[in-house]
């Protein structure tokens, strides 16, 4: 089965009828940037997603869609993993991934298993997809102030809509690359790896700047959460994951001036995570311009830093 999920384009950049009618002549060829497929016209069908205003062109092969029934995820490679979700890529799908609950994050029913969490909090509504709730809301909150003629680029991906699979609901989102198609990487690599520079610290100024601005609320920071692209020819940090209201009384989505005291601290915290990770023994040395900026951002305990935080992993 494969199936390429397509970026804004006018309905006259394909070479078919919109009624979803057969293609024209007996074959129809679509050749992406990164792929060319070539399918019989009674084997291809188009669709529309209304939600999210974007097409879908579907190619089906062994009679079988990307969206006809579970996604089987033991055909997708898992690029990331956090403590309750995993994410996985694709290769036919180059610009999607999905991510789904980990089984040891998600009771029966998807309610949410933690043994932390008090018993009535469990069986709360969307149990173990609040996390998902939250992220949602965020999304349709920043896409509403936006339409097509806009040329505002917001710095979360977009959200495409959710998928069975066979590790339970899926959450399909838009995949952050490179400019040369590769998966984006994440702050923790680059400050774990040495790559971490003084212009990538600006840029993490540059976005919280842009958060403010526009009143994005998170729930979570992380280095794992924050990647650079350079996909529109120039380089900046995008936030990928932790976005969503966790407050109770949503204070920070309700009060401007609450959230921008919010995402200091958030910011703060950010620069903290990085500064350890570049004292790891394991941590590549690297511009020792950005040790100096992040000295302030170090504390000084004799306390051991858990593994997990300073690990490039990918958290989500």
């Amino acid at each position: 089965m494969t199936c390429a999920v397509l970026p804004r384009f006018p309905k006259a950049a394909l070479d078919i009828e919109i009624a979803n009618r057969p293609f024209v002549g007996a074959h129809q060829t679509y050749s992406p940037p990164w792929r060319s497929v070539t399918v019989p016209r009674s084997r291809a069908s188009l669709e529309f997603c209304p939600a999210t205003l974007l097409c879908y062109k579907t190619v089906t092969i062994q009679g079988r869609d990307m969206f006809d029934g579970k996604i089987e995820l033991s055909d997708w490679d898992q690029c990331a993993a956090g403590h309750q979700r995993s994410i996985f890529a694709h290769q036919l799908y180059p610009n999607v991934l999905i991510k789904v609950l980990k089984p040891e994050s998600r009771g029966e029913g998807g309610t949410r298993r933690s043994k932390t969490v008090r018993f009535l909090i469990r069986f709360k509504r969307f149990g173990a997809y609040r996390t998902f709730q939250r992220e949602v809301d965020e999304f349709l909150e920043q896409a509403r102030k936006f339409s097509l003629a806009d040329d505002e680029e917001l710095p979360i991906p977009r959200i495409f809509g959710f998928a069975y699979t066979d590790h339970g609901l899926g959450l399909v989102v838009e995949k952050i690359t490179k400019g040369d198609g590769e998966l984006a990487p994440t702050l923790g690599e680059l400050a774990f790896s040495g790559r971490l520079t003084a212009r990538h610290l600006r840029m993490i100024d540059e976005l919280f700047e842009r958060f403010c601005r526009l009143h994005i609320v998170m729930m979570d920071v992380n280095p794992g959460n924050f990647v650079v692209t350079d996909r529109r020819g120039f380089e900046e940090v995008m936030c990928v994951d932790g976005t969503g209201e966790k407050s109770f009384l949503r204070v920070f989505a309700l009060s401007r001036r609450a959230n921008n005291a919010k995402l200091g601290r958030m910011r703060a915290k950010l620069l903290t995570k990085l500064a350890r990770i570049l004292i790891h023994p394991a941590a590549v040395c690297g511009d020792e311009s950005v040790r100096a900026a992040l000295e302030p951002y170090q504390r000084q305990t004799g306390q051991r830093v858990r593994l997990r935080a300073l690990s490039p992993q990918r958290a989500l």
